[in-house]
């Protein structure tokens, strides 16, 4: 079993006493890092990959999240299981989840003032995101 960080630990404990978060969601996905568009002769195309993992988790966060989108500032917690060991940068991940938020959990992420992220490897593939209005 994989432990978090003591960082991780840490922020999980100071996000519990801002109180319980306002979207908290664990998706069976396997995590997708963002990819630049690309120039494809005159026009720029977006990866199909990357076009359809985002669409695919822009739909859970919809199933899961019925509520008006969030509009104060946001705390958001991420934590990425990867059942291999491929490196990923898990900056290009959190783009991804953030960008799939946008008008769905919140307005958009520029509300975002704080992304605490783990990413597990060796583990069941998982993305959870959480997240706390401040």
């Amino acid at each position: 079993q994989v432990l978090r960080s003591t960082a991780s630990q840490l922020y999980s404990v100071l996000l519990t006493a801002i109180g319980s978060p306002r979207f908290r969601c664990r998706l069976d996905l396997e995590p997708v890092a963002y990819q630049r568009a690309r120039l494809s002769g005159t026009w720029m195309h977006t990866p199909p990959k990357y076009k359809a993992a985002k669409k695919l988790l822009s739909e859970q966060f919809r199933l899961a999240y019925s509520s008006s989108p969030l509009t104060g500032r946001l705390v958001v917690e991420l934590e990425f299981g990867s059942s291999d060991f491929r490196a990923r940068d898990i900056d290009n991940l959190e783009k991804m989840i953030l960008d799939s938020g946008n008008m769905i959990i919140y307005k958009d992420d520029s509300q975002v003032d704080q992304v605490v992220k783990t990413r597990l490897q060796g583990v069941e593939r998982t993305v959870e995101v959480s997240v706390w209005e401040i």
